[in-house]
């Protein structure tokens, strides 16, 4: 017997991307449960969530900037996915400009030998910005969780700006050119 059975996610939580209940899908009877591995077709399933318009396909995550203005700063940006900037290495002021990530829809599902969750063995069919169709080669608690690349990240040294000048006076004395000299003016002689 195959059993389905929709649960609330009690491995859920806060930021470990799961944003569905369980889907649990069990093979067994009589009470017992088969463990279920390496499939050699895929069982593919859907996984319904809340809806999230970030997950629509034309959905604008944006971009977002920010000042690296000494070296133990870390830059935290205004992402629907949590994006940080370490500003470590450069005693020059940085610009630093974000193209937030885009998330998108994945299967994942509970691993009891390492406690966490995985998404080894099962592949993205569809997703939509409210649910994701998994194929997945065996059978445990599913959920569907986001993922996300790393952010494109554009930084730019901020160069002083140098500050405007006024001409200082020169030491040096002008002289102009002098005109005609005066042409001595002669008096008539009485004789």
């Amino acid at each position: 017997d195959v059993k389905v059975a929709r649960l609330k996610n009690v491995y859920a939580s806060e930021g470990d991307g799961t944003i569905s209940d369980l889907l649990q899908i069990e093979l067994g009877g009589e009470g017992t449960t088969v463990k279920i591995d390496n499939l050699a077709e895929p069982i593919v399933f859907d996984i319904p969530f809340d809806y999230d318009p970030a997950l629509e396909d034309d959905y604008d995550q944006g971009t977002d900037t920010g000042l690296c203005s000494d070296q133990s700063q870390v830059l935290t940006f205004n992402c629907d996915v949590p994006t940080t900037f370490d500003c470590g290495g450069s005693e020059d002021p940085r610009d630093v400009t974000v193209n937030c990530p885009t998330k998108a829809a994945s299967c994942s599902f509970w691993d009891n030998a390492t406690r966490s969750w995985s998404s080894d063995g099962c592949s993205v069919v569809a997703n939509t910005a409210s649910g994701v169709t998994c194929a997945c080669t065996h059978l445990t608690d599913f959920s569907a969780s986001t993922t996300a690349p790393d952010a494109d990240v554009v930084v730019s040294v901020r160069y002083p700006t140098p500050s405007p000048t006024t001409p200082s006076p020169t030491s040096s004395p002008t002289t102009s050119s002098p005109g005609p000299s005066p042409q001595p003016t002669s008096t008539p002689t009485l004789r």
